[in-house]
């Protein structure tokens, strides 16, 4: 993993030494100022999709956050190529920009990473999803704040389980640690809008599902309502659509990916190489 932080001065690029126990993005996060983030992934070593809806959703959270910071996207955009060229031609990336609203506010922090995501297995099996009592204090801001709990729980995951869904206190479900979450229920692709952070590949997925002509409803689904989803899955910029065939010790539908989620997963990856440009 390479690093890198700025500070308002465009002339401040420099790596960031950091202890070598922080061998994550969440490690690392936890040990710089607080702030807000986002996080994408490249195409092709050096594209990206709807790279300006990541800087306005920075722009965004911290306004959520009560900071009054500011930044240059053009700015932004240098150092991201800046990054991208020290890596090899062939390797995709996962990017994280956090930008300071705690000890200097304005500052910003790059961090990058080859590209993980989950494998072939996961895609063509789907995984399996806990739940846990837990929504996010500021649901639309992408806070660094989020990230001790996160961590916490994901720390307490048994080998098989691949994420932890919030459930609110009706038993409403939200969203994932680090993705979001759609079911299929009654014919309708269900995925809440109101209390949850409003990722960028969610925004793809519900433009594909409409381009598809299925019927969307922007409710939660509750947990007892577990073993009447037909389909389910999370979504998330490394991740993309993934099938979901259980949650806690309830399976989805017959165990297995089902129709509608594998003809949502061709639809997305050709509008995503449609959509992908240059950063």
């Amino acid at each position: 993993m390479w690093q890198t932080k700025i500070g308002q001065d465009p002339q401040d690029l420099f790596e960031l030494d950091y202890p070598q126990n922080l061998n994550s993005f969440d490690a690392v996060m936890m040990a710089i100022p607080g702030g807000a983030y986002t996080t994408f992934r490249t195409y092709d070593h050096d594209k990206a999709i709807r790279f300006e809806e990541h800087l306005r959703r920075l722009e965004e959270s911290a306004r959520l956050a009560g900071a009054a910071v500011q930044f240059d996207p053009d700015l932004v955009r240098g150092y991201v190529r800046q990054i991208i060229g020290q890596y090899p031609s062939n390797q995709e990336l996962r990017i994280l920009v956090v930008i300071d609203l705690n000890e200097n506010p304005g500052d910003i922090y790059y961090m990058s990473e080859y590209l993980n995501t989950p494998s072939k297995d996961a895609y063509r099996n789907g995984v399996k999803l806990i739940t846990c009592n837990m929504r996010r204090q500021n649901p639309k801001a992408k806070l660094t704040r989020s990230i001790p709990l996160r961590e916490e729980i994901r720390s307490g995951f048994a080998e098989d389980v691949h994420e932890a869904l919030m459930v609110d206190r009706e038993g409403k479900i939200l969203e994932g640690l680090t993705s979001n979450f759609f079911a299929l229920k009654g014919g309708e692709l269900w995925t809440n809008a109101g209390s949850v952070l409003l990722g960028i590949t969610r925004s793809l997925v519900i433009d594909t599902v409409k381009d598809a002509g299925l019927k969307m409803n922007f409710e939660s689904v509750n947990t007892v309502e577990l073993p009447q989803i037909k389909e389910a899955f999370i979504t998330s910029a490394s991740r993309a659509i993934l099938p979901v065939v259980q949650i806690d010790n309830q399976r989805i539908g017959d165990g297995t990916p089902g129709v509608i989620t594998r003809r949502l997963m061709g639809a997305l990856e050709k509008r995503i190489q449609l959509e992908i440009e240059p950063i």
